[in-house]
């Protein structure tokens, strides 16, 4: 397998009300070879560690959070597990949001927003102990059909 773009920043400018992407910047190229360590993957997620950059990157439905040390990783996976599913829902059943979970990430100024059952299926790619669970990137079989 060769290298796989995982992510990259973008800047939209708006020029007579229409928005024009004005640069792109390349966040990791991320190494997918029989060597890369999968820890866990989801029908929603996936998490491992890039063999370029060396951190931790978890994909989870649209977002993606990179840590760059296990100490990080391991902070945000305790946090998810302490969460008390039911306290949480109740304490916020009369906020506007519809996903009545709120995570905070990147210092409070981004939020991951969850139902209860995503954040059943964060908490299930979200390993407590990384290396005991390492999936082999040779052994990974994925159905990317549409199918």
């Amino acid at each position: 397998m060769g290298s796989w773009v995982l992510r990259f920043d973008f800047q939209i400018s708006l020029h007579f009300g229409i928005a024009k992407a004005s640069y792109f910047r390349l966040i990791c190229v991320i190494n997918l070879n029989k060597n890369s360590m999968i820890y866990n993957r989801t029908s929603n997620g996936c998490l491992f560690k890039c063999d370029s950059c060396q951190s931790i990157h978890m994909e989870f439905n649209n977002m993606n959070i990179n840590f760059s040390t296990k100490d990080k990783y391991y902070q945000f996976a305790e946090y998810l597990h302490d969460i008390n599913i039911a306290a949480v829902v109740k304490q916020n059943a009369h906020s506007p949001y519809q996903r009545k979970i709120i995570i905070p990430i990147g210092g409070g100024s981004c939020n991951f927003m969850l139902h209860p059952g995503e954040l059943e299926d964060l908490k299930r790619l979200c390993l407590l102990h990384l290396d005991t669970n390492i999936l082999n990137m040779s052994k990974l079989e994925i159905d990317f059909s549409l199918n």
